[in-house]
């Protein structure tokens, strides 16, 4: 699209290499995408069951960028209203997860 509207070639390819796959290091993270963002290309759906990270597609029509993130309505699609339903729930359960003693972390 970015060559399409501006004539400048891009470095798809050398950004997915670099920033897709398993390079994320922060544990208990998910990433949404909606089906039209033109970010999903940079972003790991793939779930890491080793650092608790999850990746969720909003597979609708007008779902672009934070498209998950927008206010609710009644007029949602069932699949980006199961996305967002998924996020409050995995962001309940980490946030009930016990965590090590913040003592322990300091030095």
């Amino acid at each position: 699209m970015c060559t399409s509207l501006f004539g400048v070639p891009t470095q798809a390819q050398r950004a997915s290499d670099e920033f897709a796959g398993h390079h994320t290091g922060g544990s208990n993270t998910i990433i949404t995408n909606g089906v039209e963002d033109p970010w999903q290309w940079a972003t790991e759906l793939k779930p890491n069951k080793d650092i608790n990270q999850v990746g969720l597609m909003a597979d609708c029509t007008d779902c672009g960028h934070c498209a998950e993130l927008y206010t609710p309505k009644e007029s949602d699609s069932t699949n980006l209203k199961e996305v967002r339903n998924t996020v409050i729930n995995w962001i309940n359960d980490i946030l009930k997860t016990p965590t090590e003693k913040a003592d322990e972390f300091i030095q």
